[in-house]
């Protein structure tokens, strides 16, 4: 038997190849945003809309949670986020009044030997 013949005879035993159907409409969906993401994506919004005490939660839940729920925002933690947060407190006093108050936290921890984050 030739080479080719063999070939035929195995690709003829083969079940017929038949393309993927089409995706499910949850297999195109959007993945579902982690609630640090949805936090940090709120406090923009509400801080774009004017609700400052609204984006000053969210600015403080951020920070005390990213790390522990999600590590890899670190960068973005003491980056982008605290960046908007100090931009928040220059319109809104309370914000600011909250990041000098965890600054004061910080370097008490610091001071007493304290892990800091």
């Amino acid at each position: 038997m030739t080479p080719v013949l063999l070939f035929q005879l195995a690709a003829a035993a083969l079940p017929p190849v038949t393309p993927p159907s089409a995706p499910s409409p949850s297999q195109n969906a959007t993945p579902k945003k982690d609630e640090v993401t949805q936090a940090l994506d709120d406090a923009r919004e509400f801080a774009g809309n004017g609700e400052y005490a609204k984006a000053l939660e969210r600015y403080e839940w951020f920070h005390e949670n990213a790390l522990r729920l999600r590590p890899s925002m670190a960068g973005v933690r003491l980056s982008y986020a605290l960046s908007e947060w100090v931009e928040l407190g220059l319109k809104y006093p309370p914000a600011r009044q909250s990041l000098e108050k965890r600054r004061e936290e910080k370097n008490r921890a610091i001071e007493g030997g304290g892990p800091e984050q």
